[in-house]
């Protein structure tokens, strides 16, 4: 049982790199990601064979003040209260409500915080899990390469089968698949239902990536593929950053990367500064070459250029940069909705129709892009991005805004302060999970969906890190002292 409860866990891991794989419930509209059923699953194996042991962890973590959990069921209780308030006076649905924020926020996401931390520190280790992580990871990076040249080279029945199976969500959704292509170059998007979200996790997985594939630690058993696997991550990382075709993941994986070799760039500037200047001068001196020869139109590149160009007007910016602009136009409309009831909110059910009001009748003060337009008001379920900033805004107000980035910014302080207590290796594991919480600050103001339980599973490992070194390493320290 041990053994089976293992590698079952092993794929609850794997799971939520494939989180665009969905499966259809009882409608031809209900559709889930495949993780909710492994979240499911892992609950009840759990609560049936390790109960004692899994409950009293949960208890510990959840009370532990080291530790943000406590924060999360804060924010919980407050919407849960909040959404109470406002059904008694018929300002929302309760009954929708309550189904939705309880199998969202609790069911699925307080479950993965409690499952994973659990597979940290008593199931595995966090080297375990760490290890599938990224091997994880390298094939969804290799992936990558092939739908490239699937889709470049017109290769029918791998492509039927990559639209099959990487892109369940829109056969399960009753719709067909089409291949994002610009400027005549098919755009990469893995095991992703689109480039963009691909794009979004290279950038967010980008400081975990660099960590352990510059690792002098030894990841995978037999040498040659620890080594050939950590010798081509940062490259592959690369060009499928650049084969997504998405300019805005490109610029802040640029700026990660800077941030990431910050020190090394520096010492490396000192050291070579004659070196560098002669080759930043070739290199200004061909790429003047090169660009004048290139038309940037022709290329993605020209969306970077609209975009600067754009910068000081925000309404024209929207309408040059319709996919960037589209994203900032949704949550600008909401963040302007919510500032009519900015400190408990409009509700939990009330998102959609007022934000459908405000773009459908022509109310919105901001730019509207057609894209943003026809999925509001031409469809029969309205779509628009809504990440947490604005969601929560609109939704539970400015005290719901507070608790929730409270909860994430209490998680990386605690991450923080558990770091000097690790050892070596698990120190550079958690200052790779700094960068990733940071990024997911980022993301969360512009493009994150709320229910996006990818990046909720990376969250739970930064809770099952802090739990593992209060565990087995602050507690050791201070006996010792």
């Amino acid at each position: 049982m041990s053994l089976r409860c293992n590698n079952f866990f092993i794929l609850y891991i794997i799971a939520f790199f494939f989180n665009d794989l969905r499966i259809r419930l009882f409608l031809k509209s209900w559709t889930t990601p495949m993780s909710v059923a492994f979240i499911l699953i892992g609950l009840a194996i759990l609560l049936l064979s390790k109960k004692k042991s899994f409950i009293n962890f949960s208890l510990e973590t959840i009370f532990n003040r080291k530790n943000s959990l406590n924060v999360y069921l804060y924010f919980v209780l407050y919407i849960l209260f909040i959404t109470l308030i406002f059904g008694i006076i018929q300002k929302t649905s309760i009954f929708i409500s309550f189904a939705e924020i309880i199998f969202t926020y609790i069911l699925a996401i307080f479950s993965i915080f409690l499952i994973t931390s659990y597979i940290i520190c008593k199931l595995f280790t966090p080297y375990k899990v760490i290890k599938i992580m990224y091997g994880t990871f390298y094939f969804v990076l290799i992936v990558g390469i092939i739908d490239f040249i699937i889709y470049k080279f017109n290769i029918v029945p791998l492509q039927y089968i990559h639209s099959l199976f990487f892109n369940i969500q829109s056969v399960a959704a009753g719709g067909m698949f089409y291949k994002p292509i610009a400027f005549g170059i098919p755009r990469v998007q893995s095991v992703y239902y689109e480039p963009g979200i691909y794009g979004q996790y290279l950038f967010i997985f980008s400081p975990l990536l660099y960590t352990l594939a510059l690792s002098k630690y030894k990841i995978f058993k037999k040498k040659y593929i620890d080594k050939i696997i950590k010798k081509t991550t940062i490259p592959l990382l690369w060009l499928n950053l650049i084969m997504t075709q998405s300019p805005i993941w490109l610029v802040f994986t640029l700026v990660s990367t800077l941030i990431y070799f910050s020190r090394k760039i520096l010492n490396f500037m000192k050291k070579y500064i004659k070196q560098l200047i002669v080759s930043a001068f070739l290199i200004l001196t061909f790429s003047t070459v090169f660009i004048s020869k290139v038309n940037i139109n022709d290329t993605y590149l020209s969306r970077i250029v609209t975009v600067i160009s754009n910068i000081k007007n925000i309404n024209v910016l929207i309408m040059a940069e319709q996919s960037l602009g589209t994203r900032i136009s949704c949550v600008l409309n909401l963040l302007d909705i919510g500032s009519r009831t900015p400190i408990f909110g409009a509700g939990h059910t009330n998102l959609k129709p007022l934000m459908v009001d405000q773009i459908c009748n022509y109310k919105s003060k901001i730019a509207v892009t057609a894209e943003m337009y026809t999925m509001i008001c031409k469809r029969e379920t309205p779509m628009f991005q809504n990440p947490p900033l604005s969601n929560m805004f609109l939704r539970y107000g400015l005290i719901g805004l507070i608790l929730y980035y409270f909860f994430l910014f209490k998680t990386f302080i605690q991450l923080k302060k558990s770091i000097k207590y690790a050892e070596p290796i698990l120190k550079n594991i958690c200052n790779a999970f700094l960068g990733i919480i940071s990024s997911i600050f980022i993301v969360s103001c512009y493009d994150m969906s709320i229910i996006n339980l990818f990046l909720y599973f990376l969250i739970s490992i930064i809770i099952g890190l802090i739990q593992y070194i209060q565990i087995n390493y602050f507690k050791v320290r201070t006996i010792r002292k």
